[in-house]
């Protein structure tokens, strides 16, 4: 696996501002407010335990079955197993390297299931717009209900972005600029680029071509809904957070997805931002840190296993060891 200089020094910057952050949370708490975190994420009652694994778990299967309703229009009907098990490969793939995922994720479905690599990824392009859509709808009914909480969380995230965020995009340009220049200068791999970016465009078109459009809607409503969930079931979890309310899990569950996009894996970002959200709510900063670390271990923590299982189940699969 080859990766770009933009790709390095986006790892790099991310993973490194991760860590920043950590020990920023870190050095802002006491000793004994260090113990407090670590005994409350022990005191974790089991059932929440389970259910949020299985809601990680449970959101990755349907976003397996909505890829496979974006593949059908061009004649692909690859095996439910190879789809979640893709998914989860992805999720744990993200952790380890930028985008890395997406790269594997893409690449198991040309493997096992014959899906060109180009389709492939134009699907998931689509698949990724409809969840920014998703996204966005979170971000409206902030605005509706939450609006003062909402945009002090947000201010804080663009400050947390720094100049870093200017360095990043134009560093990745700029290497995608001179890549462009190069390729197409090789009058013997024009032809084979105009074929990807036509696979590419009719991946991205498979939207329009569902035999199913309301199942589809279903689907990415349902995986929205278990994000939220997920997010506001944990607030049973302490007696400080369980009077919350609903609007406070959807301006936490939006903190959580900025911290995942600011730095690697989310790790540092999103306990910072959750934690910050949760204050304004007037919780405890030691309780705080507690939910925001147990909100990001137990679901990281079931995508890896999960991940690992799927990695291990396709190459026994491979070797002819599954059906």
């Amino acid at each position: 696996m080859k990766f770009n200089l933009g790709s390095i020094i986006k790892f790099t910057i991310s993973l490194a501002l991760g860590l920043g952050l950590v020990w920023f949370l870190n050095s802002k708490i006491t000793a004994e407010q260090r113990i407090q975190i670590i005994e409350g994420l022990k005191n974790i009652q089991p059932w929440l335990l389970v259910v949020s694994i299985l809601l990680a778990a449970l959101a990755c299967v349907i976003r397996a079955f909505r890829w496979k309703m974006l593949l059908a229009p061009m004649g692909y009907q690859p095996r439910n197993s190879t789809l979640i098990s893709s998914i989860f490969i992805m999720y744990l793939g993200n952790l380890i390297f930028p985008r890395l995922g997406e790269i594997l994720r893409c690449s198991v479905l040309l493997k096992e299931e014959d899906v060109p690599l180009d389709k492939g990824i134009g699907t998931m392009i689509t698949e990724r717009l409809v969840d920014v859509f998703g996204l966005g709808i979170y971000f409206v009914l902030a605005l509706l209900f939450e609006y003062d909480r909402f945009f002090e969380i947000y201010s804080k995230y663009n400050a947390m972005k720094g100049e870093s965020s200017y360095l990043i995009p134009i560093l990745l340009l700029v290497t995608m600029f001179l890549g462009a220049i190069l390729i197409w200068r090789v009058s013997k791999l024009r032809q084979f680029i105009l074929e990807k970016i036509h696979g590419v465009l009719e991946g991205l078109k498979s939207i329009l071509k569902l035999k199913s459009p309301i199942l589809f809607i279903l689907y990415s409503l349902a995986i929205y809904f278990i994000y939220f969930i997920s997010t506001y079931i944990l607030f049973l979890a302490f007696s400080e957070t369980t009077p919350l309310s609903l609007g406070c899990g959807l301006v936490v569950l939006i903190a959580g997805t900025l911290g995942v996009g600011l730095t690697q894996g989310g790790i540092g970002a999103y306990q910072v931002l959750v934690t910050w959200t949760l204050e304004l709510y007037g919780i405890s900063t030691t309780t705080a840190q507690t939910y925001s670390w147990a909100a990001w271990i137990l679901p990281t923590t079931a995508l890896v296993i999960f991940g690992l299982i799927s990695w291990i189940f396709l190459l026994k699969r491979s070797h002819g060891k599954i059906n």
